[in-house]
């Protein structure tokens, strides 16, 4: 049985897009929801916590990739 990788955070960039662009979000669900995601692609999500989420998040909208959206 082989172990899950960690997610870099180019993939998580990749699944808070995925996220985000099925609806708004609060910033712990934005965590769960990006935490789900990331299992099901196949990643180990011990090591990711709500603050790196949300830094990325914002590194994103601040670079214009994604508009932000909150509830």
């Amino acid at each position: 049985m082989s172990k899950k990788g960690y997610p870099l955070h180019e993939d998580i960039i990749r699944a808070i897009k995925f996220v985000i662009a099925k609806g708004t979000y609060k910033p712990f669900e934005l965590y769960k929801e990006v935490s789900t995601i990331l299992d099901k692609w196949g990643y180990y999500t011990g090591h990711i916590n709500v603050k790196r989420v949300w830094k990325l998040y914002l590194n994103i909208t601040r670079q214009n990739y994604v508009k932000l959206k909150l509830k």
